[in-house]
Order: structure tokens, then sequence, then C-alpha cells
């Protein structure tokens, strides 16, 4: 694991040294991080809304943005306190880097001796689109983070299937699978849509191995409790202020044809607290 965080520090090493890099949302990037890392630190453990934004006037940004990718790249800020804020923003998208590649390490582990799990982590986390697509040209903070998650699922339902006569081991991996969807759902929504059919997949190939229903259900029943997080709030979807609604009309969102729009319009939607819903209605 050490070599995989030292892998990603000298990939790293460019814009641990003068800043993150220029890429599509890096003023977001820089304006929410300053302020969301300044209300976590000062004690509000969930900065919904930013205080200190657009004049002091305010923004509801995490009221629907995933708000995981800046909780792991607060610690960033902690780290180099005495750096300027784009420093600290490359500090936290190095953790994220990190991060993805140790989960990768655990999930390939399985399969392949250790020299042969660490080649893979390093060059999951230089594959183009994740490096340099991801992180210096668009620096999508949540896309990036859920490079972390996928390898995990994938692991948590390995272990699942692997133990499916083992009650407790079993267990073990229902609750690691909840937990790291729950987590991808935190972190950008878009990526969860589209990676939950190929968790489907994955789920029945292994259970024309192991013939077990149970298996598949418990499967199901994880991934149920993942989108949980996303249900109070849908309640109060007819009042939404439309802000999640207007975001699918614009980019990559409006190029997704036939059921995958509308459930992103409804995943975007859900998103939203019931709090931030009724601000908006009043």
């Amino acid at each position: 694991m050490c070599l995989i965080v030292a892998a990603a520090a000298i990939a790293s090493f460019p814009f641990l040294e003068y800043g993150a890099p220029s890429g599509h949302s890096i003023s977001y990037n820089l304006a929410w991080l300053a302020n969301f890392s300044s209300q976590l630190l000062s004690g509000d453990l969930y900065p919904r809304w930013l205080s200190n934004m657009n004049h002091g006037e305010g923004s509801p940004v995490f009221f629907f943005y995933a708000p995981l990718p800046f909780y792991i790249s607060s610690l960033g800020v902690l780290l180099f306190h005495a750096s300027k804020i784009g420093v600290q923003l490359a500090a936290g998208e190095w953790l994220l880097l990190a991060l993805s590649g140790a989960s990768f390490y655990l999930f390939i582990r399985q399969r392949v001796s250790p020299l042969p799990a660490l080649i893979g982590s390093v060059l999951y986390m230089l594959l183009p689109y994740h490096f340099e697509i991801d992180l210096w040209r668009r620096q999508d903070m949540g896309e990036l983070t859920n490079y972390i998650w996928m390898p995990l699922i994938i692991y948590f339902i390995d272990k699942h299937g692997n133990a499916i006569d083992n009650q407790e081991r079993a267990g073990r991996g229902v609750i690691g699978l909840t937990i790291a969807y729950s987590l991808m759902i935190f972190s950008h929504l878009p990526t969860a849509l589209l990676f939950s059919p190929f968790i489907a997949i994955y789920a029945v190939i292994l259970y024309r191995e192991n013939h077990s229903l149970h298996f598949l259900k418990n499967i199901a029943h994880s991934l149920l409790l993942g989108i949980l997080l996303c249900i109070p709030s849908n309640t109060f979807r007819p009042i939404n202020c439309g802000m999640p609604i207007s975001i699918t009309t614009c980019g990559f969102y409006q190029s997704m044809v036939g059921i995958g729009q509308p459930l992103l319009t409804v995943c975007l939607s859900c998103s939203a607290s019931p709090l931030s819903c009724l601000l908006c209605a009043g």
C-alpha cells in the first residue's frame, strides 16, 4: 500500500508543487473546497449551505451536489494548512488517486500475486480517462472519487459470493457492499447510475457459478439499502427548487437517452434534502 501511495505522489508531484490543474471545473472546486473545509473544520459536520460564497449571500451547493469528494479533499487542507488553496485541492486529489489505487489492489489481490497486483493498481491510477481526463482536463471530483468505490463494490460481491456457505463472512460482504454503494451515491450520482447495471450483470455471472438465489437476494438488498439514502428527500421532489432538473438539460446529461435520463433526473432530485426543497419553495 505504501508503494501505491508513493506512486500516486510521484504522479501528482507537478500539481502538489504548483497547485491543482486548471481543468474545466477548477474554479468551482477551489471555491467549494475553501468554503466547505472552512465550515467543516469550524464544527459544521455537513456544510450544505456555503455561507461565505456569493459575497456573503451564501450558496446551496451541497443541498444537491454529492459532498463526499470534498470531505476527503478537506484532509488536504489539514495536511497542507499553510499552503494556498490550489495546493490543498491538489493534496486532496492526490489522496483520491491513492485511495483508488489501494482499493483496486484490494480487489485484484484476490486473483493475482502481490507484484502483478501492484502493477495493475498503478496502471489503474494512471488510466487515461482516470488521470488525464478526469483529473487534469475536467477536474471532475465526483468521478475521480468513484474510482475508489467501483473496485470495492466488486470486491465485496466476490467476498459474499465466495463465502455463501459461511453466514458470518457472507454477512460482512453484504455490509461492505452496502457501505461501498452508499458511498458511491454520496460521491457522484450519475456514475452510480451508470455503474449499477454492471453490478447486476456481475452478480448474475457469479450466480451462474454458485446457483444461489440467496446470493442474488442479498446483493439486491445491499443495493436497495444504499439507495435508501435518497428516499426521504424524494418525498419532497414535487416541490423541489428545480436545480437538479435543470442540470440534466446540459452537458453529457442531455446525451442520456431512453430510461437513463429520467432515472438520472430522479437521482439528482433525490440528492436534495427535504430542508433544501422547503427553502427553495419558500
